[in-house]
């Protein structure tokens, strides 16, 4: 693995995953204008080839990030709900996070014994 760091892109929706340089991004986003963007950042190419082993250790950095995908609304606030309620149940206080922006929030603080 390299010392780069990298993210994918879609020109549109459906088309294929393009692999860049992290270091590009704003460029990339600037004159390509991609229609999807990884949140992620990662330290090598992914490949579907890769064994479990090489995916294991692959590093990702970035923002902290949930991604909720459903077919509706109602689904995704249910499946909110219950990731909500696993955090609480692993001991999370919601109150340190409602009472602080969510700029403000962070992995090594309020959530970081959750995401080890």
């Amino acid at each position: 693995m390299s010392d780069n760091w990298y993210f994918y892109h879609q020109q549109e929706a459906k088309s294929s995953w393009t692999l860049a340089l992290a270091s590009e991004r704003a460029q990339i986003n600037k004159t390509l204008k991609p229609e999807l963007n990884t949140v992620l950042d990662v330290n090598t190419s992914m490949d579907e080839a890769m064994s479990l082993e090489e995916k294991s250790k692959v590093k990702y950095r970035g923002d902290m990030y949930f991604d909720f995908d459903c077919e509706d609304k109602e689904e995704v606030i249910a499946n909110f709900k219950e990731f909500l309620l696993n955090l609480v149940a692993m001991g999370l206080d919601l109150d340190t996070l409602l009472e602080k922006d969510p700029e403000d929030w962070s992995s090594k603080g309020e959530l970081g014994a959750f995401l080890d």
